[in-house]
């Protein structure tokens, strides 16, 4: 959206914003009902959720309401913005949410008066202090609406660190997934500490000791006591226990040489990379899902924390400029990016990932005991693949190739939105055939409507596809 074509109110914001050191991604409109995506998105799973334990049902019901806290803390940080208030009415804006998230603590959940308090001021309060320093740091990166979901995920990932660590310490789990679950949220909490050491202190940014604080976080990973075995021991009894874990582990290498390959091909070339070559990123990452989902949940589940690190430790040697692959994963962002890519931060491959993997890490317990999400709802779990990998894909395919009849106001074509619409309806026909996915008439409402809304949001948004796109779906299909 151009600036001209902006509304009053988002000129007060933009302008109020520049004041403070926010700038949000040009060319694109705000997208204040983002913020709301994430916590309703805890909603819907929090009626419908298949827990592995009573502790999954408390902790649950904390993060939804956390989250709903963020949510008003964002309208309350918009309305400043929006109207640049006084001292005292300012200070009301910022504690209001944490007074509403504290009581509502104290009426829903078995925690105490001083966790309450101490996670309703610190959740809200620190949200909007990462989310501000998240888009001063990144300027142009993302608008306000797309950091409001990331930076609502680090967050919530935060508590359920905060919680879920000392749990395992006392009481390693014993089941699979539990111990999977375990080591891939210390890892990530591990890496989220390296991070902001990285982000705070420019010491940590030298080439030697960036290479060994990664050493140090690979060393902590693979010896920290969440787990009754070693991690690494853990993990290695995980995978060859079970010989379609190997064979799936040289599937999912396959992929990444595939990977590799295609970026080094696309970076020969003088050109830019179209959207159309784009896209096959995103068909290789369904390939990689859908076997994962049906047959080996749990570790697709490791998988995705395990692309979540190297695509973050990647990234920040490209940003950080370190030698020697800080060069090489430069030009391939300059060949791969596109329009939405306007900041220094690679967003759109790291929202692809985290669009594809967020029902997996929303669900307390996403696989059955089959180890299959199958038994969990398969749909739901399939809605980044469905509406990113699929949808968004076909609708790019087939619009650009044949789109005639644009929608008013936006760049995609009627055509494209049937292709998005068809050829999902193709891909979910066999799930329902095979019993894969429950066949009642609610669900086929529900799938049908989510597949129509989404493609909808699709045709009209300018925020980023990948992030959006599966969140719309996951809510929609859950809500019964």
């Amino acid at each position: 959206m151009e600036n001209s074509d902006k509304s009053k109110v988002d000129k007060s914001i933009d302008k109020n914003g520049k004041n403070i050191g926010i700038i949000s991604r040009p060319n694109a409109s705000p997208g204040y009902w983002l913020s709301c995506l994430v916590p309703l998105a805890f909603l819907v799973t929090n009626n419908r959720m298949q827990t592995c334990s009573k502790e999954d049902d408390n902790l649950f019901l904390i993060f939804t309401i956390v989250s709903m806290g963020m949510l008003m803390q964002s309208l309350a940080f918009f309305a400043c913005l929006a109207v640049a208030p006084g001292r005292y009415l300012k200070l009301f804006f910022a504690l209001m949410p944490g007074t509403l998230t504290h009581f509502q603590l104290q009426y829903w959940t078995q925690q105490t008066y001083g966790v309450c308090l101490a996670l309703g001021f610190g959740a809200t309060l620190g949200y909007q202090y990462v989310y501000v320093r998240v888009l001063r740091g990144f300027p142009k990166s993302c608008t306000l609406g797309e950091a409001c979901i990331l930076v609502q995920g680090v967050v919530l990932f935060l508590i359920n660190g905060f919680f879920r660590i000392p749990m395992f310490y006392k009481s390693p789990p014993i089941e699979e997934f539990g111990k999977v679950s375990a080591i891939m949220t210390g890892a990530l909490f591990c890496l989220l500490v390296v991070s902001w050491l990285l982000a705070t202190f420019k010491v940590f940014r030298s080439l030697i000791l960036f290479y060994l604080s990664m050493i140090l976080l690979v060393l902590a990973v693979c010896v920290m006591p969440v787990t009754k075995v070693l991690p690494i021991i853990t993990v290695f009894q995980f995978i060859y226990s079970d010989l379609r874990r190997v064979y799936i582990v040289i599937f999912y290498m396959t992929m990444t040489i595939a990977t590799i390959l295609a970026v080094k091909w696309q970076m020969g070339n003088s050109e830019q990379a179209s959207t159309r070559v784009r896209k096959i990123f995103h068909v290789l990452i369904v390939l990689v899902y859908i076997p994962g989902l049906i047959f080996q949940c749990t570790f697709l589940y490791l998988a995705t924390g395990v692309a979540l690190a190297v695509f973050s430790v990647l990234d920040m040697i490209r940003m950080l400029k370190i030698p020697p692959l800080a060069s090489v994963l430069e030009d391939a962002f300059a060949t791969l990016h596109d329009e939405k890519d306007a900041g220094n931060i690679a967003l759109t491959p790291f929202c692809l990932l985290i669009g594809c993997s967020l029902p997996l890490w929303i669900n307390p317990c996403p696989c059955s005991e089959t180890d299959s999400a199958s038994g969990v709802n398969l749909i739901a779990m399939l809605a980044g693949i469905l509406s990113v990998g699929i949808g968004d894909t076909a609708a790019s395919v087939f619009g650009s190739k044949f789109g005639k009849h644009k929608w008013s106001e936006s760049n995609r074509s009627i055509e494209g939105s049937l292709a998005f619409v068809l050829s999902q309806s193709i891909i979910i026909v066999p799930l329902y055939l095979f019993n894969l996915a429950p066949v009642d008439g609610l669900s086929v409402i529900s799938t049908l409507s989510a597949i129509v809304i989404t493609a909808g949001v699709e045709a009209l948004t300018d925020q980023i596809d990948n992030l959006v796109l599966p969140l719309v779906f996951y809510i929609v299909v859950n809500i019964r």
